[in-house]
């Protein structure tokens, strides 16, 4: 499970489970139920903004609308093996992963906007831990 605290609110994602998600509102305490995709525990990598949250679950990543819990999903299932990934607090997410059509690991870029551009496919090294450096 994955626990994302926002301004009064605190969102807690079940990965073994796509029912059993909720957010608990610290203004008038109530829990309001939300459906995820369904999520595998092993493979879940999670990345937050300043106004998303970032799901990747194997083959799939999904962008999640911390103002409604809405989700939608970035890249087609069976493209890329995602093994790590951050967000910038603008929704700029660097990920390491597998290409699936070439057997490559990759360091991939998506935009604000959900446009992947590969910074690198000649590497062929696996990212562990994807840390912006100032």
């Amino acid at each position: 499970s994955y626990i994302i605290r926002k301004n009064n609110s605190v969102l807690f994602i079940d990965t073994y489970s796509n029912d059993n998600s909720f957010e608990f509102s610290e203004t008038d305490f109530k829990v309001k139920q939300y459906s995820f995709p369904k999520l595998t525990d092993y493979a879940c990598k999670f990345a937050v903004s300043d106004n998303n949250c970032y799901i990747g679950n194997g083959y799939d990543l999904y962008k999640v609308l911390l103002s409604n819990n809405s989700y939608s999903k970035l890249l087609n299932t069976g493209d890329y093996e995602i093994y790590c990934m951050s967000v910038s607090r603008d929704d700029i997410i660097h990920l390491s992963a597998l290409k699936l059509s070439n057997g490559k690991n990759i360091i991939a870029q998506i935009n604000a906007s959900g446009q992947l551009s590969i910074i690198d496919e000649n590497v062929n090294k696996v990212g562990e831990m994807m840390v912006r450096i100032r």
